[in-house]
């Protein structure tokens, strides 16, 4: 039982494991222990200690969790020594089964090159609803000098081991970058628009002329309009210094959904003196699966095939290695920055105007007023219109089935006298098996 800083709140931190000593009020269970490893030149050691939490409100996408659960053991087989803390509301807590198979799935992790997993499972109080997603920054505040690496996603981000190990190489060469303290690394989503041939991983919150070109440190980089993704991750240091900024780990009063969305990064991207960017060079490890695949056909008309977006890193890549710089445009903090003649008009005026939304942008220029306006992408709206006309139908299926009592889990009965009898009359009906014999030969 603790105190929110926020208002109220009951906090249970429910435990499994064996013996583990509870810390702060949770009982963690350790899925595989390991010996303290010899540092390393990173700082970090050779098993770094990384804090994982996540939100689950209502646990409707608790498959999503079991998938991202999934791959914090892969972090564990990898050698990252991780705690994954999951908050849920007190009033629908895990069932028995639900936190089983997780306390199972973390046991898993062997910790052969030093890993290991612990899972804390805590129930916040449901009054908080969307501050809830906020609960983790009193989590990172309080345990700041337990772990090395820092992350928090929503329960339905696919964060996997090359995003970490990709996010703590990279970060490296930003801090060291003259303008470092200007930027930071984030992640952006895609999703799948279908399975089979012709399904491609999707991006629906930027379009292509939504990226812009930044460079620091000798290294393009590759700012965007619409910072959002779900999920965030910081070192220790990183954090400190957030925090020492912005105030990153205090949980601000606010109220609505939006405040979901300031969780899951946009404080940092936006609001901490920094923003947020992308290395060209390995791009494809900073782009994370939104596991319901969904957004892409409700949200926009102009979502952009990824194959497109990475084709589109590729020539910049090229080209600036051969020396051209015509795809940076400059700092974001001076007057160079390409950026501010440029206003994206706003989502209301957009769809009123225009009858676009999502990443259908709309450029406004300042000066001349002159507007350029993303167009949809009639693969994609065609396909989008598909998925919702088969969710349509599916619905008005579904009210026509009679409703079917809910399970608790596999039943099983015996057979009537009726069946029994039924299965010996038919018997008779059935042609006798053959039977072969071996002979010998000669």
């Amino acid at each position: 039982r603790a105190e929110s800083t926020l208002q109220p709140s009951r906090c249970i931190a429910r435990s499994f494991g064996r013996d583990a000593a509870p810390p702060r009020g949770a009982l963690p269970y350790e899925a595989a222990a390991s010996a303290p490893s010899a540092p390393s030149d990173d700082g970090y050691g050779r098993n770094p200690r990384l804090l994982y939490t996540m939100t689950a409100y209502d646990r409707k996408q608790h498959v999503h969790l079991l998938t991202m659960l999934a791959s914090a053991v892969s972090m564990c087989e990898g050698g990252l020594r991780v705690t994954v803390v999951v908050y849920t509301a007190d009033i629908n807590p895990f069932t028995k089964l639900e936190a089983e198979v997780m306390r199972d799935l973390a046991d898993t992790c062997s910790g052969r090159v030093g890993g290991s997993l612990k899972l804390e499972l805590v129930e916040e109080d449901a009054a908080l609803r969307y501050d809830m997603t906020m609960q983790h920054r009193n989590t990172m505040r309080q345990r700041l000098e337990e772990f090395d690496v820092f992350l928090y996603a929503e329960d339905d981000i696919h964060v996997e081991l090359r995003h970490v190990m990709a996010y703590l190489s990279e970060s490296a060469k930003l801090n060291a970058a003259p303008d470092g303290d200007k930027y930071v690394l984030g992640w952006q989503r895609f999703e799948r628009n279908g399975i089979g041939h012709g399904a491609e991983h999707v991006m629906w919150e930027n379009g292509l002329d939504n990226y812009h070109g930044v460079e620091t440190g000798g290294r393009l980089y590759a700012t965007m309009v619409n910072p959002h993704a779900g999920a965030w991750i910081a070192t220790r240091d990183e954090l400190k210094a957030h925090h020492k900024k912005c105030g990153i780990l205090r949980i601000p009063k606010t109220a609505g959904s939006f405040t979901r969305v300031r969780a899951g990064g946009w404080n940092l991207y936006l609001n901490c003196g920094r923003r947020k960017v992308l290395p060209v060079d390995g791009f494809n490890n900073f782009l994370i699966h939104h596991l319901p695949d969904k957004n892409w056909w409700q949200r926009s008309e102009c979502a952009i095939a990824v194959p497109d977006l990475l084709a589109q890193m590729r020539d910049w890549r090229r080209r600036y290695a051969e020396g051209d710089r015509s795809m940076v445009c400059g700092e974001w903090w001076s007057d160079s920055f390409c950026r501010d003649e440029l206003e994206v008009v706003k989502a209301a005026e957009r769809k009123r105007r225009f009858g676009v939304k999502g990443s259908c942008t709309v450029w406004r220029n300042r000066t001349t007023g002159e507007e350029t306006i993303a167009l949809p992408n009639e693969k994609m709206k065609r396909l989008g219109d598909i998925v919702k006309a088969k969710e349509a139908a599916g619905k008005l299926e579904a009210k026509r089935l009679p409703h079917a009592p809910l399970a608790s889990g596999p039943r099983t009965r015996k057979a009537t006298a009726e069946e029994r009898a039924s299965r010996d009359e038919g018997a008779g009906n059935v042609a006798a098996p053959r039977r072969f014999e071996s002979r010998g030969v000669g």
